[in-house]
């Protein structure tokens, strides 16, 4: 299932800045990406790519943030 799917847009957002901020379990090892390492406009294109691989539908069937 395509992470555009029970991620809203903001919440896909949240997770690559903050992780921990968002959610947390045993054994997280990911850390956030700030802007230095990842520009917004990056962030951006990512977000846009990953809508872009979802199915046509493009629904958010359950949103977890």
């Amino acid at each position: 299932m395509p992470v555009t799917q029970y991620l809203t847009e903001a919440g896909l957002r949240a997770i690559v800045r903050n992780p921990a901020g968002v959610r947390t379990w045993p054994e997280q090892h990911m850390t956030g990406f700030g802007t230095k390492t990842l520009p917004d406009a990056d962030l951006d294109a990512l977000v846009a790519y990953l809508k872009s691989m979802a199915p046509a539908s493009g629904k958010v069937t359950a949103a977890l943030v």
